[in-house]
């Protein structure tokens, strides 16, 4: 018979090991203690859970089965063969898992969010939709009940559920860890003006002066400055440059493919052109415009954005300048101008149409997008909470017309998505008469 005194004092050396991360020395522990009491249920779960850690599942199963089968009064030794048969793929036997281990620790919301994902891997969304609910009741701070029921209901097209529900998992979560600007925008969509702004004061009272916190501010106190500030776009999408394409590729952002197929229409120019990408960013279209352009110039404020532009290759030359003050200075200059995702950081367009106008030669295109505000909106443009500019379509007709720029062709549709819901937006080409 074992010295149950000694073997306490070794299994609590054991434990300690394993949870310092000493993975070998503890397995050694177990298996050695295992062999003087083989029917130590606690053994065999310990024993099971490391081997979970370390993904060797079938053999962690073994023990954890063993654990329940000599014990089953634990409800944290049901999650974690749940957990187990989950990551086997054996979603049926996971649930039985869970469900015993949610019933005997009902408020513990993590056992919940977990069966809620093993029925979603099983096919049965509606109860994994059920436990995500009990999950946000028991623990409303725990993010994770509002992001895997948003994920949901953003597969099943319910986007607008899905925006709300992942906005009270922003707010859910800990500041410290969750954009600012993403908390606020949260915090404005659920109702709550007065605690988004509260966001932006904090973060300028830590930060006097910043530019995106000014910049927000005043969108969301319904301010419609004519432009963004040269401090704000720098600062906003140096922040960016890093990720720049593979956010614009989750938000399925259609302007570069807008121009591709709009160019595809139009009689080949190989090499021809004398072009400007106005807003460049990370040179996105600069691929679609090379085989057009004798010349293709990019144009941006962010020095991040120009050097992955750079990178790609296309350009013949890259200017790190405000694009009114780049126009206005090569007049008569250009056959095809480009202005992709810039306008939506411009509220008053009219001095940019005319300096546009006068850059191009005669003949010559003016290719851009905006953001569509409803004809039936009180102003021509609006600066939204989003930080960009959205405009009244009839509108940018005026404005093109009073400049002497004749409109070509003109589309419209969703430009991106945000939280799954589409962002509409207008796509332009006009041009200077001969």
């Amino acid at each position: 018979m074992p010295d149950h005194t000694a073997l306490e004092a070794r299994l609590n050396i054991t434990l300690k090991q394993h949870l310092a991360g000493q993975f070998t020395e503890a397995e050694r522990g177990y298996l050695e203690l295992l062999q003087e009491a083989p029917d130590r249920a606690d053994l065999h779960h310990w024993l099971g859970f490391l081997l979970q850690q370390q993904d060797r599942l079938p053999e962690a199963r073994t023990h954890l089965q063993i654990a329940l089968n000599l014990d089953d009064s634990h409800s944290e030794w049901q999650f974690n063969l749940g957990i187990t048969l989950a990551r086997l793929g054996e979603y049926h036997a996971a649930i039985h898992a869970l469900q015993r281990a949610c019933a005997m620790a009902p408020t513990q919301y993590f056992y919940w969010t977990n069966l809620g994902s093993t029925f979603e891997n099983a096919g049965d969304e509606a109860s994994a939709e059920q436990c995500f609910i009990k999950a946000q009741h028991i623990n409303p701070a725990c993010p994770d009940a509002w992001y895997q029921h948003a994920t949901l209901c953003l597969r099943q097209a319910r986007y607008a559920e899905a925006r709300t529900l992942n906005h009270r998992g922003l707010i859910a979560a800990p500041e410290q860890v969750t954009s600012r600007v993403m908390l606020a925008q949260a915090w404005h969509a659920l109702g709550h003006t007065d605690e988004a702004l509260a966001v932006f004061e904090r973060w300028l009272a830590a930060e006097p002066d910043h530019p995106q916190a000014l910049h927000l501010r005043a969108a969301y106190q319904q301010q419609s400055p004519s432009c963004c500030t040269p401090d704000y776009v720098q600062n906003t999408f140096d922040g960016f440059a890093a990720n720049f394409d593979h956010i614009l590729g989750r938000l399925a952002y259609a302007g570069p493919q807008w121009l591709a197929d709009y160019l595809a229409t139009q009689p080949a120019a190989p090499h021809a052109l004398k072009v400007a990408d106005l807003g460049c960013g990370t040179g996105l279209a600069g691929g679609i415009l090379a085989p057009w352009a004798s010349i293709l110039t990019g144009v941006d404020l962010s020095t991040g954005m120009l050097e992955k532009a750079a990178a790609k290759g296309h350009y013949t030359d890259l200017q790190c300048i405000d694009i009114h003050t780049f126009l206005v200075s090569h007049p008569n200059t250009f056959d095809l101008l480009v202005c992709l995702d810039t306008l939506i950081y411009i509220g008053a367009l009219d001095l940019l149409f005319e300096a546009a106008a006068h850059a191009l030669k005669p003949g010559a295109r003016l290719i851009f997008t905006t953001e569509t505000l409803t004809d039936d909106a009180g102003r021509p443009w609006q600066l939204n909470t989003s930080g960009r500019y959205s405009h009244r379509t009839r509108w940018v007709h005026e404005q093109l017309k009073q400049r002497g720029l004749v409109i070509t062709h003109y589309s419209s549709g969703a430009i991106r998505n945000e939280s799954g819901i589409p962002v509409v937006g207008d796509f332009f080409c006009a041009q200077r008469p001969d």
